[in-house]
């Protein structure tokens, strides 16, 4: 993906890998994810930026000269990351284990 400006210099690009992506436009004051599992009204105008399995906001930040790329999440996930399953941990028989004595 190239972001390229009216007199044809490269602003932003990237490379994807994976399938090719859906652009999507979105104007500032929209809710987006920046950086948490909150959402926030955008500051700027950006992209959304869809995949399969995911997608990102791209904004311009204009202080720092930078184009930054924001997760975007699905309930699922914010659900996931919220309330963790345990981890499930794979122990062997109480016979197998050995004792060390000192």
């Amino acid at each position: 993906m190239f972001i390229i400006n009216s007199l044809g210099d490269i602003l932003y690009w990237k490379k994807y890998s994976s399938e090719l992506p859906i652009i999507n436009s979105f104007k500032k004051g929209e809710k987006i994810f920046m950086g948490d599992t909150m959402l926030k009204p955008s500051p700027l105008d950006g992209l959304i930026i869809k995949f399969k399995h995911y997608k990102e906001a791209l904004l311009y930040d204009s202080k720092l000269k930078t184009f930054e790329n924001y997760r975007q999440y699905t309930q699922e996930e914010i659900d996931e990351m919220n309330n963790p399953e345990p981890e499930v941990s794979e122990e062997g028989d109480p016979e197998d284990t050995v004792a060390t004595v000192n």
